[in-house]
């Protein structure tokens, strides 16, 4: 069964087309975007110290007597338990978000102490380490206190910062200043940043295969049919030489011969509609492919199938949210838009984010 043409074109080139070129686009650049981070801070962290101004300087966080965390990220999750089809699954979607930062002080595996000024929107990417609630509403907490080991990434400064007599733990005024880069984000690390990168860039990937797999078979298999008649079809005179119907157990088929003025015998499935309407002896037009005749189609008018639609549709449209779906929910929590999380059985007050 075929559905009308104008649908049939709405269907192919717009649910069907668009949604999956968006998808590839916004993958390829994503993967582009995320192989030249990977090499930008590959080249800072493994770079001689001295060559340039934005460093990769790793060490432990030093703070005053008293002050509880360098940094800290509170974020407020609302959970979500539900069953279908006997199945239980839970997700936790962030609600707000609370995040604290000041200046703190590195002291370097050289031995070298320097001020660290991350700024309000500094990368932080730490570990949550607790929760604080119930299954249906909660915070998670990820922060830096004192002795932790992290990365810094960020333009160095040499001989700044606070002056000697201020009160730390170590006894000594900084030697560098560690600030953002101009128009870059300082970043705060207790994991290697480049295998963070590679990770999000891996599900980028995936779902760029996913989108061209679904191209390759919507559009190169299910609906090639439909685009060779678009390019190539040709309206053809045709005289009706009989008819059919086939009787099913819920419904019934009826069917068209006819043949062409260049002697191709064709047989389609139509409308009851058609069927009723024509006779045999009656010209008709086909909508013909020189040496395809499997192609050919009865009208004037290319159409696609109605099933081979439903499913272009239906990955058209579910492609593109399952891929947010990922976005939001997979890969390192500091490199989302928000931390929502989605999982098998019930929430667990316990579990945290990936980092």
């Amino acid at each position: 069964m075929h559905a009308p043409a104008v649908l049939s074109a709405i269907v192919v080139y717009g649910v069907a087309a668009i949604p999956f070129l968006v998808v590839v686009v916004y993958a390829i650049w994503q993967i582009r975007r995320h192989q030249r981070l990977i090499a930008h801070y590959r080249r800072i962290t493994t770079q001689p110290a001295s060559s340039a101004a934005v460093r990769a300087v790793r060490g432990r966080v030093v703070l005053d007597e008293g002050v509880p965390f360098a940094v800290r990220v509170e974020v407020h999750q609302q959970g979500k338990t539900w069953t279908h089809k006997r199945r239980t699954y839970h997700s936790w979607s962030e609600t707000a978000r609370r995040v604290d930062t000041r200046d703190f002080r590195l002291k370097s595996d050289d031995g070298v102490l320097a001020l660290v000024q991350p700024g309000p929107d500094a990368l932080l990417c730490i570990p949550f380490m607790r929760s604080t609630g119930d299954t249906d509403d909660r915070a998670i907490v990820a922060q830096l206190g004192h002795g932790d080991e992290v990365t810094v990434i960020g333009r160095v400064f040499e001989r700044g910062g606070a002056p000697p007599s201020s009160a730390y733990r170590v006894e000594a005024s900084p030697q560098r200043v560690l600030r953002p880069p101009a128009g870059q984000r300082l970043i705060v690390s207790t994991t290697p940043v480049t295998e963070a990168f590679r990770r999000r860039m891996l599900l980028h990937a995936q779902w760029l295969a996913i989108a061209l797999a679904a191209i390759v078979v919507i559009h190169g298999v299910a609906l090639r049919g439909y685009h060779v008649r678009g390019l190539w079809g040709q309206v053809e005179s045709a005289v009706v030489e009989g008819k059919r119907m086939v009787r099913g157990s819920k419904s019934t088929s009826y069917y068209v011969t006819a043949r062409t003025g260049s002697g191709t015998r064709i047989e389609e499935r139509a409308a009851y509609s058609c069927f009723s309407a024509v006779h045999e002896g009656d010209r008709i037009d086909v909508l013909t492919v020189a040496g395809e005749p499997s192609w050919t189609l009865l009208g004037s008018s290319n159409t696609a199938n109605v099933a081979w639609l439903v499913l272009g549709g239906a990955l058209g449209l579910g492609i593109p949210l399952l891929y947010r779906r990922d976005l939001r929910t997979k890969g390192p929590w500091y490199l989302r838009e928000k931390v929502d999380m989605r999982g098998d059985g019930p929430a667990i007050l316990e579990e945290l984010p990936e980092s």
